[in-house]
C-alpha cells in the first residue's frame, strides 16, 4: 500500500449520535508533518447546535466522527485531541452564517464506519517501521532480472524465510514482504520492497491491544538496530468492510508524536544484529522470549530506552555533562528496577504492609489519647506514612551491580574485565549517590569519568536484557564488539 505524503478527502461529516446533521468539510492527512485535520464549514457544530451568537470559541466535542466522501469512501475519525480534551476550535467566521471549525483526530480509518469505541475491533493489524527493511535484509538483493528470448524482461523477488512467532495464546506475529512497482514504457520502471510486522488474532481485538504489541516489537527492534524506531504505515482487516472500498484492508492513519522520522538505509555494521546474522530458529526464540519477558521488565526497558535514545539517534556525538548525567541516572534506575523485578522485590507491597500496621497502632493511640497524654503535634507524627523501607536483607546498589557483572563475565569480556568489577561498581554507586543525595555521608571530592560510566552502564544493561531473552553470552559479546555503538570501548582493540 503506497501512500502519498498528503491526502485530502472531501465530503460530509457527522456524529453517529446525530446522523441527521451532516456537515460539509475536508479531511487532510499530512504524513510528512504527522497531522490529521478535519475542517468543517457550517452554521452548526457537529452536534447540530447553532454556532451564531456564541461568546466562546469552544464548541461541542465528539469522540467519533463519521465521514462519507465524494468518492463513496466511509471514514471513521477517532480520539480527537485539542482544546478542552479534544473539543474543536472555532477558528473564524466565514460570512453568511458559516463558520470554520477544526478537529484533530488521533486516528482515521478509511474503509469502514465504526459507530462506538467498543466496535473498533480488528482481526489483524500490520505496522511498517523505519529500519525494518534494513533489519530484514541488509544485502538489498531484492530483485532477480532475466531477459527472455522474446525480449521480455522478467523480474522476480526472492521470498524471505517465514518469520512466524506465537507471542500469545491467541496471537501470532508475522513478518511479511510486499512489492510495489511503478512506471511503464514511457517512464522509469521502479520496484520497491517493504516489510511489515503483522499481528494476527484468532478473534477481533481492540486497536489499543495492537498498539501495545507494536510498542513491544518497536522496543525489540530498537535493541536490534541500535536506533530509535518509529511507525511509518499501518493497515488492518476487520469484519464487514465497505464493499466499494478499493483496498483489501483498512487504511489507517495515526497521528504519532514522532516527526522527521529517520528512514535511512542501514547496513549490518550499523546495527547490533540483523535477521541475517542470527539463525532463523534462534531469531524465533529471541522474539518469543522477548514478548514473554517484556511485561515483567517493561519499566526497566522503558527507562533505559528513554535514557539512550537521544544518544543512539545522534550516533554518539559529543554531548554535555548535563545530558550524560541525566542519561546515567536513568540507566542506574533501569538496572536497579531490572534487579528488583529479577528478584521479586516489591517495595510497594512492603510499604503497604508497614503502613497498615502503623495505622492499627495509630488507631489504638487515638482510643487512649487522654490516658497517654499525647499532644496534637505528637499525634501528627504518628499520622505520617512510612517511606519505602530498607529491610535487613536489602542488597546494596553496589552489590546489585557486582551481581550482574559476575553473572555476565563472558558477555562483558574486554569491556569490563574481572579486575575492574569492584571499581566500576563502586564508582557507579558513588556517582549516583553523589548527584541524588541518597544514602551517603557527606560530599565526594572524587572526580569520575562520566562518559566511561555512561557507556559502560549501557553495555551492562544491554548484556542483561539480551541474556534474559536467551542469547548466548559469547554472541552478546560479539555483537557489542562489532557494533558502532560500543566498539570504541572494547579494550582488546584499543590497547
Amino acid at each position: 500500500m503506497i501512500m502519498s505524503s498528503i491526502k485530502e478527502f472531501r465530503g460530509v461529516w457527522y456524529s453517529p449520535k446525530k446522523e441527521d446533521v451532516k456537515l460539509p468539510g475536508v479531511l487532510t492527512i499530512n504524513q510528512k508533518e504527522n497531522e490529521i485535520k478535519l475542517v468543517l464549514f457550517s452554521e452548526n457544530d457537529i452536534a447540530g447546535e447553532t454556532i451564531i451568537g456564541r461568546d466562546d470559541k469552544i464548541i461541542n466535542y465528539c469522540k467519533i466522527i463519521l465521514g462519507l466522501t465524494n468518492k463513496g469512501d466511509h471514514i471513521t475519525l477517532y480520539e480527537h485531541t485539542g482544546y478542552e480534551g479534544g473539543a474543536p476550535m472555532l477558528e473564524y467566521h466565514m460570512g453568511k452564517g458559516l463558520y470554520e471549525s477544526t478537529y484533530r483526530p488521533n486516528f482515521a480509518f478509511v474503509g469502514k464506519h465504526f459507530t462506538t469505541p467498543e466496535s473498533i475491533l480488528f482481526n489483524n493489524y500490520a505496522f511498517r517501521y523505519n529500519f525494518l527493511d534494513s533489519w530484514i535484509d541488509t544485502t538489498r538483493s531484492y530483485f532477480n532480472r532475466k531477459r527472455e528470448k522474446n525480449g521480455d524482461l522478467t523480474i522476480t523477488v526472492p521470498t524471505i524465510p517465514d518469520i512466524e512467532v506465537q507471542i500469545e495464546e491467541d496471537c501470532k506475529l508475522h513478518i511479511i514482504r510486499d512489492t510495489y512497482s511503478k512506471g511503464d514504457y514511457s517512464s522509469k520502471y521502479e520496484l520497491e520492497v517493504r516489510h511489515y510486522v503483522k499481528f494476527d488474532f484468532t478473534s477481533p481485538v481492540s486497536i489499543h491491544k495492537y498498539l501495545n504489541l507494536s510498542a513491544k516489537f518497536r522496543a525489540f527492534l530498537t535493541f536490534a538496530v541500535g536506533y530509535p524506531i518509529s511507525t511509518i504505515d499501518e493497515f488492518a482487516e476487520t469484519d464487514n468492510m465497505d464493499r466499494w472500498h478499493e483496498q483489501g484492508s483498512l487504511e489507517i492513519y495515526h497521528s504519532h508524536s514522532e516527526q522527521n522520522i529517520d528512514n535511512r538505509k542501514l547496513f549490518q555494521h550499523h546495527m547490533f544484529f540483523c535477521s541475517q546474522n542470527i539463525k532463523h530458529e534462534d531469531l524465533i526464540m529471541f522474539l518469543s522470549n522477548w514478548f514473554n519477558i517484556y511485561d515483567t521488565y517493561h519499566s526497566a526497558i522503558d527507562i533505559f530506552l528513554h535514557a539512550v535514545s537521544p544518544f543512539w539517534k545522534k550516533g554518539n556525538t559529543t554531548v554535555s555533562n548535563v545530558q550524560f548525567t541525566n542519561g546515567l541516572l536513568n540507566i542506574c534506575q533501569a538496572i536497579e528496577t531490572f534487579y528488583n523485578r529479577d528478584n521479586d522485590v516489591n517495595y510497594l507491597e512492603q510499604k503497604k504492609e508497614l503502613n497498615n500496621l502503623k495505622q492499627k497502632g495509630y488507631d489504638k493511640i487515638l482510643k487512649n489519647k487522654e490516658t497517654l497524654n499525647f499532644t496534637d503535634s505528637e499525634l501528627n507524627y504518628y499520622k505520617k506514612y512510612f517511606r519505602v523501607p530498607k529491610s535487613a536483607n536489602e542488597v546494596d546498589y553496589k552489590n546489585k551491580i557486582i551481581h550482574y557483572l559476575n553473572e555476565l563475565k563472558q558477555a562483558l569480556k574486554c569491556f569490563i574485565n574481572e579486575d575492574g568489577v569492584e571499581k566500576f561498581a563502586s564508582d557507579l554507586k558513588n556517582y549516583r549517590n553523589t548527584i541524588t543525595h541518597v544514602n551517603h555521608d557527606g560530599d565526594f571530592d572524587e572526580k569520575y569519568d562520566l562518559p566511561y560510566l555512561f557507556y559502560h552502564s549501557q553495555i551492562l544493561f544491554y548484556a542483561m536484557i539480551m541474556n534474559q531473552i536467551g542469547m548466548p553470552q559469547t554472541k552478546i559479546n560479539d555483537l557489542m564488539k562489532n557494533s558502532d555503538k560500543f566498539r570504541n570501548y572494547n579494550k582488546s582493540t584499543n590497547n
